[in-house]
C-alpha cells in the first residue's frame, strides 16, 4: 500500500514538474503512472480485505483519478491560452 502512495505522489510531483518546464512527455507518462499505482491498489493491495474496504478502495481510486484528471484537464486549459 505505501508503494502505492508514493507512486501517486511521485507522479502529482512529476505532473507539476511537466507544468512547470512545459515537457508533455513527462506528464502523460506521470498521468500512466498515477492510473497504474491507482490500479495496483485497488488490485493487489486490498484484494484479501473485506467487501466494504475493497469498495471502498474503488471509490477512493476513481476519485483519485478523476481528481488529477480535471486539475491536469484545468491546467492544460490555462496554459493553452496563454500561448495562444
Amino acid at each position: 500500500f505505501i508503494v502505492s502512495v508514493v507512486l501517486m505522489v511521485l507522479a502529482s510531483v512529476c505532473i507539476a514538474f511537466g507544468f512547470w518546464k512545459d515537457m508533455k512527455a513527462l506528464r502523460i507518462y506521470s498521468l500512466a503512472l498515477v492510473m497504474s499505482s491507482v490500479a495496483k491498489m485497488v488490485i493487489l493491495d486490498v484484494w484479501n480485505q473485506e467487501s466494504m474496504i475493497r469498495v471502498l478502495s474503488l471509490i477512493a481510486g476513481a476519485l483519485i483519478c478523476f481528481g488529477i484528471s480535471a486539475v491536469y484537464t484545468k491546467i492544460e486549459a490555462k496554459q493553452q491560452q496563454i500561448t495562444e
